[in-house]
């Protein structure tokens, strides 16, 4: 689990991951949450998981080449 977490979270830069982890969770929460809304809680749920995860790690590190 640690290891995880510094996956998510780098030494050295803990805020400004931690600020871009809670921007992604808002955004990649609320398109989720439409989703859930308008389509069912099945699809909303996993979609605000993986675009939470994908936002925060492009707008961490946007140089890099994939």
């Amino acid at each position: 689990m640690h290891y995880l977490l510094k996956l998510i979270i780098r030494p050295g830069t803990e805020l400004a991951d931690s600020c871009f982890l809670i921007l992604a969770f808002i955004v990649g929460g609320g398109a989720g949450a439409l989703l859930a809304h308008k389509i069912s809680l099945g699809i909303g749920l996993p979609f605000a998981l993986f675009a939470s995860l994908v936002l925060h790690l492009m707008w961490r590190t946007p140089n890099r080449k994939l």
